[in-house]
């Protein structure tokens, strides 16, 4: 969705949907997708087994990973819904972690 040093998207309203193991949501390389408005918010759905609602990882050259892509719920009623096996966020720490237990 939104790739870029310091780029910025504004998602005010409507309804964004990623499906069939889709990335609903993308920000990375300090990139930051603000959620809604003061006055309005989007619904969110990611629907299906490895649908991925948020991702905001930066791959180095040298293959690190770093969480620095920004989403701002500028609204507090923004709604997200998953189904079906999607799931909100990865986070690869601890994925990583889990591994190797």
């Amino acid at each position: 969705m939104q790739k870029g040093n310091s780029t910025t998207t504004n998602i005010n309203s409507g309804k964004v949907i990623g499906k069939d193991g889709a990335l609903t949501m993308f920000a990375d390389d300090k990139a930051t997708v603000n959620l809604g408005t003061t006055s309005s918010a989007p619904e969110l759905e990611s629907h299906g087994v490895g649908s991925l609602l948020f991702y905001n990882y930066t791959k180095s050259s040298s293959g690190v990973y770093t969480a620095d892509g920004i989403f701002k719920l500028i609204n507090p009623n923004v709604k997200a819904t998953l189904t079906t096996g999607a799931t909100a966020f990865l986070l690869l720490k601890i994925l990583h972690q889990l591994q190797q237990e």
